[in-house]
This record gives C-alpha cells, sequence and structure tokens, in this order.
C-alpha cells in the first residue's frame, strides 16, 4: 500500500507520533528524511517505496520490501525524470515522491 496513512503508520512504528490523516505535511517530511533506501536494504519503508513508485509507473516488480537491483533501476529512473541525485533513495527523493 503506497498511501501516506500507510507511510504514516510505519514511521510510527518506528517511534514518529504522527497524525495519520493522509496528508504529507511537514512532520511526515520531516520523520520521512531521517531514513534512506540504499540497494540490499530491506523493511517496511522499502516495501512502501516499491509499491508507491509501482503506483506511478515506475516498475520495481513485486513489492517484498528488499530493495535488489530491479527496485534501485527503478528509483534510479525515477530520479532522473524528477531531476533528482541519483544513487541511493533519499533527502529530496522522499518530496518528490509523496506529492
Amino acid at each position: 500500500d503506497g498511501s501516506i496513512e500507510a507511510l504514516q503508520n510505519i514511521l510510527n512504528d518506528k517511534g514518529y507520533n504522527l497524525t495519520v490523516n493522509g496528508i504529507a505535511g511537514k512532520k511526515t517530511l520531516s520523520a520521512c528524511r531521517n531514513y534512506t533506501i540504499e540497494n540490499d536494504d530491506s523493511g517496511p519503508l522499502t516495501k512502501w517505496i516499491q509499491s508507491r513508485l509501482n503506483s506511478i509507473g515506475f516498475d520495481c516488480g513485486t513489492a517484498d520490501g528488499i530493495a535488489g537491483k530491479k527496485t534501485m533501476r527503478a528509483i534510479a529512473a525515477f530520479q532522473k525524470q524528477k531531476g533528482l541525485g541519483q544513487g541511493y533513495f533519499g533527502g529530496r527523493d522522499w518530496e518528490m515522491l509523496i506529492k
């Protein structure tokens, strides 16, 4: 599920106290910026990014929560399209993905 509510729930499970309202406001974005996704990373945030990228046309394959080659290629394609730096997912990538 690539919804903002799902993202907020994942972040709350990591110790944040976000209102789960589906609005990617300053607090949600600030919490996201504490995380990066690099090759072979795994977990619920990786799965969320995969779901979100899949839903907007960047093929990560199955959203399995593991940042393998296909996921990293999808992240790079997203970053290139948005004019972002390429490599790992983080920083301004979050803002562009949750808009």
